[in-house]
């Protein structure tokens, strides 16, 4: 992590956690967030209608930090709603959103920030990479590549990915696309990134800003013929409701993207199902030689 600029513009971050029943995690969340270098810096939690002791652990750090801690309680309604709610209770013209149970690493602000404030306003996304670890062992698993999806934007529209997580965010470009759409159930964030796309350009930096925590069971580490069938039917949705708005060669490219993914997730549990989506994939857009391959391998058989 680089050193941030002692002359950084004081730019107030909210850091907004959406927090569902994670008391017994919150406190290293707020620490790794309490002890980063950049100021002004408020901390949201919003509660998304917590039974366990959330409320208690967070009063115990708006005692000793009155002037950075908020806390917002509301009705159990979700990761996009908390969210929403965090977002209504900010007046900070950047926002960042760490989940209950993650960390941001040390410095991390101050190189998103330090970065932010150096482009022009089209810019409305300055994100790092993520360091995943493992709960109990604290153990590192891996590093996200998200540069490769902002890379190209079609990237943004064709992967599911939380790279909001790890980004510094213009509050004026999330006004224009409504905030998080409370009706998604899975991948919030990608819808929301797709939108902002639109209002705005992406920019990326190589280094991990955010270590992101798997748990035991956890959704992040699953996979089932049933939930890969509802990503298939939510990434449907998305294109349907964000894709309006662009040429019709971006649209085709996100089609068969969309299509070739589905066929990839699918084709462990039904590949006669699979193969109609490689079809589709490649009837969608001729150039999807990706397509072609697997539709060919499958056919023949061949594992994937």
């Amino acid at each position: 992590m680089t050193t941030p600029s002692q002359n950084l513009a004081h730019t107030k971050v909210s850091v907004i956690i959406p927090s569902y029943n994670m008391a017994d995690y919150l406190p290293q969340t707020i620490d790794s967030i309490i002890n980063q270098d950049y100021y002004p810096l408020e901390i949201i939690v919003a509660d998304d209608g917590s039974t366990d002791h959330t409320q208690a652990v967070v009063g115990e750090y708006i005692e000793r930090y009155p002037d950075q801690v908020k806390y917002v309680l509301r009705p159990n309604g979700g990761e996009a709603a908390a969210r929403n709610s965090g977002i209504a209770a900010s007046d900070a013209e950047f926002l960042m959103f760490v989940d209950g149970d993650d960390l941001l690493l040390p410095g991390a602000v101050s190189l998103l920030m330090g970065q932010m404030l150096q482009l022009d306003r089209s810019y409305c996304v300055v994100h790092g990479e993520m360091e995943r670890f493992e709960d109990k062992t604290n153990r590192v698993l891996g590093y996200t590549n998200f540069e490769s999806i902002t890379k190209r934007r079609i990237g943004l529209f064709t992967n599911m990915s939380n790279l909001m997580m790890a980004a510094v965010t213009r509050r004026q470009a999330l006004e224009k696309i409504g905030w998080f759409n409370e009706k998604t159930q899975y991948s919030v964030f990608t819808e929301a990134q797709m939108k902002l796309s639109q209002v705005g350009n992406f920019y990326s930096i190589p280094q991990p800003v955010y270590r992101y925590r798997l748990r035991a069971g956890s959704l992040s580490q699953t996979f089932s013929y049933d939930r890969a069938i509802l990503l298939n039917q939510q990434s449907q949705n998305r294109l349907e409701l964000v894709l309006k708005t662009e040429n019709w060669w971006f649209q085709r490219q996100a089609w068969a993207a969309h299509f070739l993914k589905s066929g990839i997730d699918i084709h462990t549990y039904n590949r006669s199902l699979a193969r109609k989506y490689f079809l589709q994939a490649l009837i969608t857009n001729p150039l999807e030689l990706t397509a072609l391959r697997l539709l060919q391998a499958s056919l023949r058989n061949k594992s994937i």
